[in-house]
């Protein structure tokens, strides 16, 4: 709000009171104070919406919004609406994203960490900033604790090109990686689904990212996802299982092929111990309230 003085005399013989009435109407004519919003160095972006480090995430980001991640976000199930447009600068964890509609769009920085376990909708408006453009179309990129001892790698590719491989790296703190493993690319035109398992995480929180290899031997990494150490209640010990409490819920062993080989409900027990007749490597699913709690491979 302005205000416009055409004349203002001030008598001499009321010095103090006119110095009183330029400061009052001085104050009147300053603008009011814009919102503080956050925004890229180079002025690319203003965000519309500031989200509190480590603080859980709003569900949505609608028509017009633009969202800046800048520190460490956790979401539950997140939907990117049409005309949303959220831009990782560090860090955004959630169960699960939802790109609705042509314009909106979900754009990581070079180096920043995109901790994802699904992606669904249009996969293809995630731009993955890098020095050079991926031979691949990574739907997603996602990591789990799969037992206490081993994290399990998964990811998508749409399409893929003169791809020789995917080497996975790891690393303790996000930056310094050193790799662990490889998987050979299928270079085919449809969906391909790829697995990888850590047997020896690195520490607590262990971070990943995957390089893809051309057959030239050119390079380029994926998004950097990380992966919190599953806390377990019981421990494995030969054919027995020690919970650390007393227990109630379902127990299954699933065989290699994914089929349910034995089930059986537990009420209230300490431990347990598996039947002489159930030999050989599975899967053992735990489940408590009807939602599974834990899987593990075990070899009885």
């Amino acid at each position: 709000m302005s205000v416009l003085i055409k004349s203002a005399r001030i008598q001499a013989t009321m010095p103090f009171y006119g110095i009183f009435l330029i400061f009052i109407l001085t104050i009147i004519s300053l603008p009011a104070k814009a919102d503080l919003y956050l925004t890229k160095l180079s002025g690319d972006y203003t965000a519309t919406k500031i989200w509190v480090n480590n603080e859980p995430a709003p569900d949505n980001v609608n028509y017009m919004d633009t969202v800046l991640i800048k520190n460490v976000i956790n979401a539950d199930d997140l939907k990117i609406n049409n005309g949303g447009l959220m831009v990782v600068y560090k860090q955004l964890n959630a169960d699960e994203i939802t790109l609705n509609g042509p314009d909106s769009k979900l754009i990581v920085e070079e180096g920043a960490i995109l901790n994802v376990n699904s992606i669904k909708g249009n996969y293809e408006n995630i731009v993955y900033k890098s020095n050079q453009i991926l031979p691949v179309t990574l739907i997603s990129f996602s990591v789990k604790a799969f037992t206490p001892s081993a994290n399990l790698l998964t990811w998508k590719t749409a399409q893929e090109k003169d791809n020789s491989h995917f080497a996975i790296e790891s690393s303790t703190n996000g930056r310094e990686f050193k790799e662990i493993g490889k998987v050979k690319g299928t270079n085919a035109s449809f969906t391909s689904e790829y697995t990888f398992e850590d047997k020896a995480p690195v520490a607590t929180n262990t971070y990943y990212r995957l390089k893809q290899v051309d057959f030239d031997g050119t390079t380029t990494y994926s998004p950097v996802v990380v992966c919190k150490a599953e806390k377990s209640d019981f421990r494995v010990l030969g054919r027995e299982l020690v919970f650390d409490g007393q227990f109630t819920g379902q127990i299954k062993l699933m065989d290699l092929n994914g089929r349910i080989v034995f089930s059986e409900k537990l009420t209230q027990q300490n431990d347990y111990r598996f039947n002489e007749k159930n030999k050989g490597g599975f899967v053992l699913l735990i489940e408590s309230e009807g939602q599974q709690v834990h899987s593990q491979r075990l070899i009885l």
